[in-house]
């Protein structure tokens, strides 16, 4: 018990696509597009549950699909559907091909589009406990913000946050006290990198990051302590 709660307070200091402030909980993480229209369902009595604001929400954009095709904006709002109901298998597949297309040259991508659907996978990556994959699509989140803001940049100081963030999950789950102490170590390293960044770039939300930061830190050192 203890552990999951460890790992849900660290999943909480991931940092969400395209901000540079506010935790998320990686479980709970949506297209926006799609969590408004599901809100608007539940206007009016009876009110109806989560699970069928779902359901609803799903035949419309598979019905949608059937007549104007898997576009990309459909696509990511299915994928978070099937994310929110917890067929995490669905998401993946659906996340993974928009990503591929993206792969083909994604240094001609739309940045906005590459960035949330490379992002949003690594996310449910993670959710899904395929750590390897999601530290594989977080790096390339990373290159990629290198190539379009610079090695000193807010998105680039986020996304070492976040791969800390995976590679501390990771550690979770590690059995083998050498491997848990070296993906902790490296969770470490880039800690202190984005810590140092964020310093160097005198943000106004440079001291959240940080905290947020020191915060993953001290679980990190404890743990280190005890392997």
């Amino acid at each position: 018990a203890a552990a999951a709660t460890t790992a849900a307070a660290a999943a909480g200091m991931m940092l969400k696509a395209g901000q540079m402030l506010g935790p998320m909980l990686i479980a709970c993480l949506m297209a926006t597009s799609t969590l408004a229209s599901i809100q608007s369902v539940a206007e009016g009595p009876p009110k109806p549950t989560r699970e069928q604001m779902l359901s609803a929400k799903k035949d419309e954009l598979l019905k949608k699909e059937a007549v104007h095709g898997k576009l990309p904006e459909l696509e990511r709002d299915l994928a978070s559907v099937f994310w929110q109901e917890g067929d995490l298998v669905s998401a993946e597949k659906i996340l993974s091909n928009l990503w591929q297309s993206g792969m083909t040259n994604w240094k001609s991508a739309k940045p906005i589009e590459f960035r949330q659907d490379a992002w949003l996978l690594a996310s449910v990556y993670a959710d899904h406990g395929h750590f390897d994959s999601s530290y594989s699509a977080f790096e390339t989140v990373l290159a990629q913000d290198k190539h379009l803001k610079g090695d000193k940049s807010e998105p680039v100081a986020a996304d070492l946050n976040n791969m800390a963030v995976c590679l501390y999950l990771q550690s979770t789950t590690l059995k083998d006290p050498v491997q848990r102490a070296a993906a902790l170590r490296k969770a470490l390293d880039y800690l202190r990198a984005s810590s140092r960044l964020w310093g160097e770039l005198k943000k106004a939300s440079t001291q959240v990051n940080i905290e947020r930061n020191n915060q993953l830190q001290r679980l990190i050192t404890r743990d280190l302590s005890q392997t």
